[in-house]
């Protein structure tokens, strides 16, 4: 497998402190030109053979195994197993850390991430993949625009010593796409492919 990977990230992070409260406030913005790769695209055979391979050595079989091989060969052509991706990523996020009692602090936030260009492989997206234009699918998947993440936490000093602490805390997270699941749906956009005899989706203004 080839994997090619080119990453420029640029971070903002802003913390001021008033009174009891610690505000943060941050952006996060990623920039990936170059995220492709490619799997294994030889031309392959299979061959299937219907008797177990004693059968074969037996006198007068050996004639059989010719035949055999014949009929029980499938050969899969070359294909392009590559994938070629441009993704950005931002994230931005505010908080505040509350110190309510010098033996009490309440942590509490939001966040937002989203992408960019995420399902566009070769400068396709996933309307030319061939199970949408074959039925298998009713529709294709597209950036999330609604991952807004609020938090909440909470930490607790016990006694003078305040060596012993509890914590608390509870939140809505989301996690990126697990793109090694994704690489077939990738590969199925690139020009050549069986997608190309499935016409154009028409123009959308979203």
């Amino acid at each position: 497998m080839l994997r090619n990977q080119e990453k420029y990230q640029v971070r903002y992070d802003v913390t001021d402190v008033v009174a009891r409260h610690t505000l943060r406030f941050g952006v996060n913005f990623i920039h990936e030109p170059v995220l492709s790769g490619a799997l294994t695209s030889n031309a392959e055979t299979l061959v299937t053979f219907p008797q177990n391979p004693a059968f074969y050595i037996q006198p007068g079989n050996l004639a059989r195994f010719s035949a055999d091989y014949q009929t029980g060969s499938v050969f899969t052509p070359k294909t392009d197993g590559s994938f070629s991706q441009n993704v950005q990523r931002l994230g931005l996020y505010a908080q505040d850390s509350w110190l309510v009692t010098p033996n009490l602090t309440v942590n509490f936030g939001l966040r937002y991430d989203t992408t960019f260009g995420l399902f566009i492989a070769s400068g396709r997206d996933q309307s030319f993949n061939p199970a949408l234009g074959a039925g298998l699918v009713n529709g294709t998947p597209h950036d999330y625009r609604k991952a807004i993440a609020p938090r909440l936490g909470i930490a607790r000093t016990l006694g003078a010593s305040k060596k012993t602490v509890l914590r608390a805390g509870v939140g809505l997270y989301y996690d990126d796409l697990a793109q090694s699941g994704w690489v077939t749906a990738f590969q199925a956009v690139n020009k050549g492919t069986v997608s190309d005899s499935f016409p154009a989706p028409p123009a959308r203004a979203d």
